[in-house]
């Protein structure tokens, strides 16, 4: 894996790896790469079928700012098919697996933000309530007029 696709070249190498610890150095580059890049590759993916090819499956990786060798790639797409007569996969399966775990710090972050929507912890929060919560003035399209605030929330 690299981040230049020059330095993607395969490495003569006595051992193969393996589908799962392709998946674990994938997991490992996303928790340092910005979490933007995930939700890009999910939202192109959410357009297409629950099955993808091998080329959907590259695309996605380089949404992820990866590149790998082509043998990698394959590796990787025969770890998710399930039916050696179809050639597609459950992109969905991939993404899943590709999702970290959630650390104490992270559940914590996540606790005090629900917190903040739901002060009166009645385990429901309402659009309303993140509207509230949320100062949509720095957001791009309002900052360039071309939307008012209500129009963004």
């Amino acid at each position: 894996m690299a981040a230049n696709p020059a330095q993607a070249a395969p490495v003569a190498s006595a051992t193969q790896i393996s589908g799962t610890e392709l998946i674990s150095l994938i997991k490992k580059h996303l928790f340092q790469a910005p979490t933007l890049n995930f939700s890009c590759m999910i939202h192109g993916l959410v357009k297409k079928n629950d099955m993808i090819g091998l080329d959907e499956l590259v695309w996605a990786l380089q949404q992820l700012e990866l590149t790998m060798n082509e043998s990698d790639y394959h590796r990787l797409f025969s770890h998710y098919q399930k039916n050696w007569n179809q050639p597609k996969i459950d992109w969905r399966d991939f993404a899943e697996n590709l999702r970290a775990d959630l650390t104490d710090p992270r559940c914590e972050v996540i606790r005090q933000a629900y917190a903040k929507l739901d002060p009166e912890s009645l385990s429901k929060v309402t659009l309303d309530d993140v509207a509230r919560s949320y100062n949509v003035c720095g957001a791009r399209d309002v900052i360039k007029g071309q939307r008012t605030e209500e129009q963004h929330y």
